[in-house]
């Protein structure tokens, strides 16, 4: 059967609990969190359904993120489902550089992505491991943005303010400090979605502002004033805030390790989270209006890559092994 948008009958299993809220959310036409749970609205799917073996067969393709804790989970669904009538796509999002921690046991994460009829990965590195391990195609699909929605927040007027990303999983706090430390006088830094008990106090002495984690459309109208930011991701990751930010025309320094990094902003990508060489940038950016207008015209374009249009594309041909 060749997968359309039509005949297509959807069901996300992520095995945690999202709140009503969530998932209404995804059922409305306002802007949604980027990431997995849009291709539950994409395809118009059900999320968590409390399966059972003949609730399988309501649905040709059931999507399953698979993380640390639900592994034993898989093992559960996988002889309730007909693979006659339903088909099963597996996808890893957890970064690689932090597998050590979170699949510690490498044999069981590819012998249960193994079972599956399609597995697919977010970002380059995760998928060139994934191919070569599993000796099985696994394309990078990146998790969809609404770009074009998130655009509709983009304006003109920017403050003399630089973001800073703090991110849960690695609170890389302290080397953005060693690249915004010595911009203009007039210039704030802010530090934001710091909300990590272990170093948020520590933010809140480097940084003269500290917004902590908001609610996704408060994320997106704030970002949307910022003049620049500095990712601070220093992982192997496919970068959903710095596709967001590309989408608002704010323009991101950070290192290649990010993929929507070296698409979208190929002239403020450096190989690695190297302080001294974000500041210089930071400068040039603030200091040069031409080249700030050139980063963002180029990152306006490219981030369509990520948008939900491009995105269900992209499914679709893997699915038909197109």
């Amino acid at each position: 059967m060749k997968f359309t948008q039509k005949n297509i009958k959807y069901c996300l299993l992520s095995f945690d609990k999202p709140t009503k809220d969530h998932i209404e959310m995804y059922a409305k036409e306002s802007l949604c969190i980027s990431g997995l749970y849009l291709w539950g609205k994409i395809f118009k799917g059900d999320y968590n359904f409390p399966i059972f073996s003949k609730d399988t067969e309501k649905y040709n393709l059931i999507h399953v993120n698979i993380t640390p804790s639900n592994i034993p989970l898989v093992s559960k669904l996988l002889p309730m489902v007909n693979r006659n009538i339903t088909k099963l796509i597996f996808n890893v999002d957890h970064s690689v550089d932090l597998w050590q921690n979170t699949f510690m046991y490498p044999h069981l994460l590819l012998e249960t992505l193994d079972k599956a009829d399609y597995v697919f990965g977010v970002e380059e590195n995760m998928c060139e491991i994934l191919t070569n391990s599993l000796k099985r195609n696994v394309p990078c699909i990146p998790h969809p943005v609404e770009i074009n929605k998130i655009k509709e927040y983009s304006h003109f007027d920017r403050d003399q303010r630089i973001g800073v990303s703090i991110h849960r999983y690695t609170g890389n706090y302290l080397l953005p400090w060693y690249a915004i430390k010595d911009i203009p006088d007039g210039w704030i830094t802010s530090a934001i979605g710091a909300n990590s008990g272990d170093f948020h106090p520590k933010i809140h002495h480097l940084y003269p502002e500290v917004q902590e984690r908001l609610a996704f459309k408060e994320l997106m109208k704030y970002v949307s004033t910022l003049y620049a930011m500095v990712e601070s991701y220093n992982i192997s990751s496919y970068g959903r805030l710095t596709a967001e930010c590309a989408a608002l025309a704010v323009p991101v320094v950070g290192c290649g390790m990010v993929g929507s990094q070296k698409r979208c902003f190929p002239k403020l990508t450096i190989d690695y989270f190297e302080p001294i060489k974000i500041g210089k940038l930071l400068n040039k950016l603030i200091n040069d209006v031409d080249f700030w207008t050139e980063c963002v015209k180029e990152a306006v374009k490219e981030c369509a890559y990520y948008s939900v249009e491009n995105s269900e594309k992209r499914m679709l041909n893997f699915l038909n092994k197109e």
